[in-house]
């Protein structure tokens, strides 16, 4: 059975009809969905996981995901996605396989203010009430050192506490709201570090991540997003806020495909230019994301809304994962093969759907 039916056949006690659009949605869709084309309109980046986003025109394809690229220095390396994260210090003493817990938007919605721009060679995270942090790559790549263990989306993950300026400057940053700030740090790879993709999101590829939340980049669509929030307008009333997209963080923002269709998808293809000599990169699409209330933090005043939204209607109105998980979903989890490895990816470049999936990939 196709994911399609399956997400359609999917059952729902509570607001039926709200379920029911997106159903329609789905048998809305071409009985063959190859060759359906839309664009990457955005391309997205986390340097530092928890933080703002990084805006970029280009992104290069590695082993542990997306990194930026320079068209005019393009042997450089770039600043990866997920390079780094914080960790606040684990005081349960139940848990003491985990040194450190993943400390992100869950714990402090504000650290969404704190927002990256790439200058030359360098990184500078601003946020109001902290000293501008400016980064080098070097000052993020995997390094020896102790080793803790954080707990990173389920994964127990070894870890090397940076312990310096930038840790200074997120903690000064963090002062404003809270006082144990000496417990949080921020955390590198270290030097031996090993991650592979879950398994749900890897479809078989070799694909490694740095500190995501299990999949190595994640799609959504313009166009499933406005559906999203048809269906909050539908429910709360034309006067409602609209979710934007940022409150997701995608990496890949596609324009013009049809609401929901990145659900079904088992494989896409991207296709530009390199150089003179054009080229497609094949993409494999993982399971469903599921989301949590970072979702519901304003990302212009950090805040947190208490509508509930999106959160409510995503979950009466979307499909939960075939896993049996009763989660909220929006967006796919995505993974390059090895042989789209050292490829770059403009912004701007076609995404055409290439084939569905049968239940997981």
């Amino acid at each position: 059975m196709r994911a399609r039916e399956a997400y359609i056949g999917q059952k729902r006690d509570k607001e039926p009809e709200a379920y029911r659009a997106y159903q329609e949605s789905l048998r809305a869709l071409p009985e063959d969905v190859s060759g359906i084309e839309g664009r990457i309109g955005l391309l997205r980046l986390f340097p530092g996981k928890a933080l703002g986003e990084l805006f970029i025109d280009q992104v290069k394809i590695t082993e542990y995901g997306l990194q930026s690229h320079d068209p005019q220095r393009p042997h450089v390396p770039g600043f990866p996605d997920r390079a780094f994260m914080l960790g606040i210090k684990n005081r349960k003493p139940d848990n003491a396989d985990k040194q450190y817990l993943r400390f992100s938007q869950r714990d402090q919605s504000e650290l969404v203010l704190v927002k990256p721009r790439l200058e030359g060679d360098m990184l500078t995270y601003s946020a109001p009430g902290m000293d501008d942090i400016a980064i080098a790559l070097s000052d993020v790549q995997p390094r020896t050192g102790d080793q803790v263990t954080v707990d990173v989306a389920g994964d127990i993950v070894r870890a090397v506490p940076e312990g310096g300026l930038i840790t200074a400057r997120i903690r000064q940053f963090l002062r404003q709201f809270r006082s144990d700030v000496d417990d949080i740090e921020v955390l590198l790879p270290s030097l031996d570090y090993q991650r592979i993709v879950e398994e749900q999101h890897r479809c078989g590829q070799e694909g490694q991540t740095l500190f995501t939340d299990g999949g190595q980049e994640l799609l959504g669509s313009v166009a499933s997003l406005d559906f999203l929030n048809a269906r909050i307008r539908a429910r709360n009333g034309e006067d409602t806020r609209q979710v934007p997209m940022e409150a997701f963080r995608p990496n890949f923002e596609v324009e013009g495909w049809p609401a929901n269709l990145e659900d079904v998808l088992l494989q896409a293809r991207i296709e530009g230019m390199s150089g003179d000599v054009a080229q497609r990169i094949d993409l494999l699409f993982g399971n469903l994301s599921i989301r949590c209330s970072v979702t519901m933090v304003d990302t212009q005043t950090g805040q947190k809304h208490e509508d509930g939204e999106p959160l409510g209607t995503a979950n009466v109105a979307r499909p939960k994962r075939l896993s049996g998980s009763k989660i909220p979903t929006f967006a796919v989890n995505t993974v390059f093969p090895k042989s789209e490895w050292g490829k770059v990816i403009r912004k701007g470049s076609r995404i055409v759907a290439v084939s569905e999936k049968e239940f997981d990939c």
